[in-house]
């Protein structure tokens, strides 16, 4: 009766177990699954994106980079290392780049070679860019002024670089030169500018009424004397710089009072035959000095020399001219000066 007993109340226990609240032990290892309400999503239905590979960078364009004032794109540029193709002429032979007025255009020649030809009604203004070597610009005149109402405008190499301006095939009324150092300056002719920088050598053949040189920068030491070529003369400067240009017919001015307060300057006139030029007048400041020596030819014209002192150890000759010398500090004449 025990053991009955026993074992009935075992199986009780065991059913009230199955019903209660402890878990059955195999149960315990199922895990514990709950749903919790999460906030709303939107999810986007759609297949991969194909990504680009990055695009690399340009380069950078290479180009030549010259100094020049053409922002205008009217500006006809002329620059013989990228703007014209050619084959340099033989070493230390200068190239030469000529512009003259065909008509209704403006012609360009590299060396001979005729390189472009453009519609002077569309040029505003013209650049002129040497190349390494020494180079020649030729302004040619003979077809009328080849001069666009913005000028032209040459950039050279250096004072040493041997470029030169040659202007010929024409005349003028007046041909102004403005002289700065280094082989900077300016021409106008008849109101048509030519602006150069480092070009030391400027050749003019036009034959002009008037010509008149004016000397902006002060502390110079130049001369005025014939050039080997009959008809021209030669304003020469001591840092190797040279203007060769004709003998005006009509009047001749010298004049350094535009460097105002600069250092003084010196003239020396000599070797000078002035007898296609009615009148001759240097104009100096009372700081500058002016000295004529060897024989200076006036003829039939005039010459007048203003200066602070002023020293003749030359002659002036002429046949009825009338010489004036006006100095502000001293005149000298010495032996051998006669007038």
């Amino acid at each position: 009766m025990r053991l009955a007993a026993w074992l009935g109340s075992l199986l009780k226990r065991i059913q009230a177990g199955r019903t209660g609240r402890t878990r059955p032990y195999r149960e315990r290892f199922f895990p514990d699954i709950r749903v919790t309400r999460l906030e709303p999503r939107c999810v986007l239905n759609a297949g991969p994106v194909p990504v680009t590979p990055p695009v690399a960078p340009l380069a950078p364009p290479t180009h030549t980079v010259h100094t020049t004032l053409a922002t205008d794109p009217n500006v006809l540029v002329v620059a013989a290392p990228d703007t014209i193709a050619h084959s340099s002429q033989a070493a230390k032979a200068p190239d030469i780049v000529k512009i003259v007025r065909d008509g209704k255009n403006i012609d360009v020649f590299f060396n001979g070679s005729l390189q472009e030809s453009a519609p002077y009604s569309r040029i505003s203004a013209i650049d002129v860019i040497a190349s390494g070597g020494p180079e020649t610009l030729l302004v040619d005149f003979s077809g009328g002024s080849p001069l666009p109402s913005g000028g032209l405008i040459f950039v050279g190499g250096a004072a040493t670089s041997g470029d030169s301006l040659i202007i010929e095939g024409g005349s003028a009324q007046s041909v102004n030169f403005t002289l700065a150092a280094g082989g900077d300056g300016t021409v106008a002719i008849d109101g048509a500018t030519i602006s150069y920088s480092g070009v030391p050598n400027v050749v003019d053949r036009l034959n002009a009424v008037t010509t008149d040189i004016a000397l902006v920068d002060g502390g110079r030491n130049d001369t005025l004397a014939n050039a080997p070529q009959p008809g021209l003369l030669v304003f020469g400067a001591s840092d190797g710089t040279q203007v060769t240009f004709a003998d005006p017919t009509g009047a001749l001015v010298i004049d350094t009072q535009v460097a105002s307060n600069a250092a003084a300057d010196t003239l020396q006139l000599g070797n000078l035959d002035l007898r296609s030029s009615g009148q001759v007048s240097v104009l100096a400041r009372s700081a500058d000095t002016v000295i004529v020596t060897g024989g200076v030819e006036v003829g039939h014209g005039s010459l007048l020399i203003s200066a602070g002192v002023e020293t003749l150890s030359g002659t002036i000759e002429g046949s009825a001219a009338a010489v004036d010398l006006r100095a502000t500090a001293s005149i000298s004449v010495s032996a051998g000066g006669v007038i």
